[in-house]
Protein backbone atom coordinates (compact mmCIF):
# COMPACT_ATOMS: atom_id res chain seq x y z
CA UNK A 1 0.00 0.00 0.00
CA UNK A 2 2.63 2.01 0.95
CA UNK A 3 4.68 1.97 -2.69
CA UNK A 4 1.48 2.32 -4.62
CA UNK A 5 0.66 6.01 -2.50
CA UNK A 6 4.36 6.94 -2.91
CA UNK A 7 4.03 6.08 -7.03
CA UNK A 8 0.81 7.96 -6.79
CA UNK A 9 2.44 11.05 -5.46
CA UNK A 10 5.44 10.52 -8.30
CA UNK A 11 3.26 10.26 -10.72
CA UNK A 12 0.93 13.41 -9.84
CA UNK A 13 4.04 15.58 -9.43
CA UNK A 14 5.73 14.51 -12.42
CA UNK A 15 2.39 15.53 -14.47
CA UNK A 16 1.90 18.58 -13.04
CA UNK A 17 5.04 19.90 -13.66
CA UNK A 18 4.87 18.83 -16.78
CA UNK A 19 1.98 20.86 -17.67
CA UNK A 20 3.48 23.62 -16.00
CA UNK A 21 6.27 23.32 -18.22
CA UNK A 22 4.13 23.65 -21.17
CA UNK A 23 3.66 26.86 -22.74
CA UNK A 24 -0.10 28.21 -22.31
CA UNK A 25 -1.76 28.76 -25.27
CA UNK A 26 -3.89 31.97 -25.95
CA UNK A 27 -2.55 35.68 -26.29
CA UNK A 28 0.35 37.40 -24.50
CA UNK A 29 -0.20 39.45 -21.36
CA UNK A 30 -0.11 43.12 -22.07
CA UNK A 31 -0.73 46.25 -20.92
CA UNK A 32 -0.49 49.99 -20.99
CA UNK A 33 0.88 52.55 -18.44
CA UNK A 34 0.16 56.02 -18.28
CA UNK A 35 2.73 58.19 -16.90
CA UNK A 36 1.70 62.24 -15.68
CA UNK A 37 4.56 64.70 -15.51
CA UNK A 38 3.68 68.41 -14.48
CA UNK A 39 4.62 71.55 -16.68
CA UNK A 40 8.03 70.87 -14.42
CA UNK A 41 8.66 67.41 -15.54
CA UNK A 42 8.04 65.80 -12.31
CA UNK A 43 5.70 62.80 -11.78
CA UNK A 44 2.83 63.11 -10.07
CA UNK A 45 1.29 59.97 -11.40
CA UNK A 46 1.27 56.48 -12.60
CA UNK A 47 -0.69 53.69 -13.50
CA UNK A 48 -1.33 50.11 -15.03
CA UNK A 49 -4.33 49.25 -17.15
CA UNK A 50 -4.62 45.79 -18.16
CA UNK A 51 -5.43 43.99 -21.86
CA UNK A 52 -7.50 41.60 -21.38
CA UNK A 53 -6.97 37.71 -22.30
CA UNK A 54 -10.21 36.53 -23.15
CA UNK A 55 -12.29 37.24 -25.97
CA UNK A 56 -15.14 39.50 -25.50
CA UNK A 57 -13.47 40.74 -22.46
CA UNK A 58 -13.02 44.72 -21.77
CA UNK A 59 -11.28 46.50 -19.03
CA UNK A 60 -12.70 50.39 -18.08
CA UNK A 61 -10.70 52.60 -15.89
CA UNK A 62 -11.49 56.24 -14.89
CA UNK A 63 -8.52 57.65 -13.39
CA UNK A 64 -7.65 60.85 -11.66
CA UNK A 65 -4.45 61.93 -13.47
CA UNK A 66 -4.01 65.45 -11.51
CA UNK A 67 -6.62 67.87 -10.54
CA UNK A 68 -8.92 69.14 -13.54
CA UNK A 69 -7.27 66.34 -15.84
CA UNK A 70 -8.73 62.44 -16.21
CA UNK A 71 -8.62 59.97 -18.23
CA UNK A 72 -10.80 57.04 -19.49
CA UNK A 73 -9.19 53.71 -20.49
CA UNK A 74 -11.02 51.35 -22.53
CA UNK A 75 -9.28 47.93 -23.00
CA UNK A 76 -10.32 44.64 -25.75
CA UNK A 77 -8.34 42.00 -25.58
CA UNK A 78 -6.77 43.76 -28.57
CA UNK A 79 -6.31 47.04 -28.41
CA UNK A 80 -6.49 50.21 -25.36
CA UNK A 81 -7.84 53.18 -26.05
CA UNK A 82 -7.27 56.40 -24.20
CA UNK A 83 -9.71 59.43 -23.86
CA UNK A 84 -7.88 62.36 -21.89
CA UNK A 85 -10.77 64.40 -20.08
CA UNK A 86 -10.64 68.54 -19.10
CA UNK A 87 -8.22 69.50 -21.58
CA UNK A 88 -8.48 72.61 -24.04
CA UNK A 89 -8.41 69.79 -26.96
CA UNK A 90 -10.25 66.71 -26.21
CA UNK A 91 -10.42 65.67 -29.98
CA UNK A 92 -6.40 65.47 -29.78
CA UNK A 93 -6.21 63.67 -26.22
CA UNK A 94 -7.97 60.59 -27.54
CA UNK A 95 -5.16 57.59 -28.52
CA UNK A 96 -6.43 54.09 -29.82
CA UNK A 97 -3.21 51.33 -29.24
CA UNK A 98 -3.26 47.92 -30.96
CA UNK A 99 -2.42 44.95 -28.77
CA UNK A 100 0.54 44.01 -31.28
CA UNK A 101 2.00 47.57 -31.02
CA UNK A 102 1.97 47.15 -26.83
CA UNK A 103 3.78 44.03 -27.21
CA UNK A 104 6.70 45.40 -29.28
CA UNK A 105 7.09 48.18 -27.05
CA UNK A 106 5.26 51.89 -27.30
CA UNK A 107 5.85 55.49 -26.07
CA UNK A 108 3.94 58.40 -26.65
CA UNK A 109 3.52 61.54 -24.91
CA UNK A 110 0.52 63.91 -24.96
CA UNK A 111 1.31 67.31 -24.05
CA UNK A 112 -1.81 68.79 -22.77
CA UNK A 113 -3.18 72.15 -21.60
CA UNK A 114 -6.68 71.92 -18.82
CA UNK A 115 -9.21 73.89 -18.93
CA UNK A 116 -7.68 76.03 -16.31
CA UNK A 117 -4.78 76.41 -17.97
CA UNK A 118 -2.29 74.14 -15.92
CA UNK A 119 0.42 72.43 -18.40
CA UNK A 120 1.18 68.40 -18.33
CA UNK A 121 2.76 65.87 -20.57
CA UNK A 122 1.08 62.11 -20.36
CA UNK A 123 3.25 59.41 -21.31
CA UNK A 124 1.41 55.87 -22.59
CA UNK A 125 3.69 53.03 -22.56
CA UNK A 126 4.14 49.56 -22.75
CA UNK A 127 5.85 47.80 -21.18
CA UNK A 128 4.05 49.36 -18.17
CA UNK A 129 5.98 50.88 -15.23
CA UNK A 130 4.92 50.13 -11.82
CA UNK A 131 2.79 52.38 -9.72
CA UNK A 132 4.83 54.83 -7.77
CA UNK A 133 5.52 53.55 -4.21
CA UNK A 134 2.83 54.48 -1.31
CA UNK A 135 4.29 56.81 1.48
CA UNK A 136 3.95 55.02 4.74
CA UNK A 137 5.30 58.10 6.72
Amino acid sequence: MRASFAQTVVTTLTLGLAACATAPGGPEYSELGLRTLDASGLEIQRACVPLPLLPGGAVEEDLALSPGLGAHVHTEQEFAEVALSGTNDPASARVTVPRTTLLSGYSRTLDVTTTNGAAYSVVLLSPCVPPLPVDGG
